[in-house]
């Protein structure tokens, strides 16, 4: 029988808890423009900061798309 220090089971348990979830990437092809400066808004971009009044559609912003 192995045993592991109680210390890195310890910090594992603390890792579940402190890391960020993990957020699927949409795929470049499935976007119909990728908005590298602003936001995604609908079917087209945004300037940084202004206020987006449409429903989501096939724009995507750039930190979503996979890499």
């Amino acid at each position: 029988m192995r045993f592991v220090p109680f210390v890195l089971v310890l910090l594992s348990a603390c890792d579940m808890f402190t890391s960020a979830p993990v957020r699927p990437c949409t795929q470049r092809s499935a976007c119909c423009k990728v908005c590298d400066k602003g936001n995604a808004c609908g079917d087209s971009c945004v300037a940084e900061g202004n206020a987006c009044s449409k429903a989501r559609g096939c724009a995507c912003d750039v930190e979503e798309v996979c890499k």
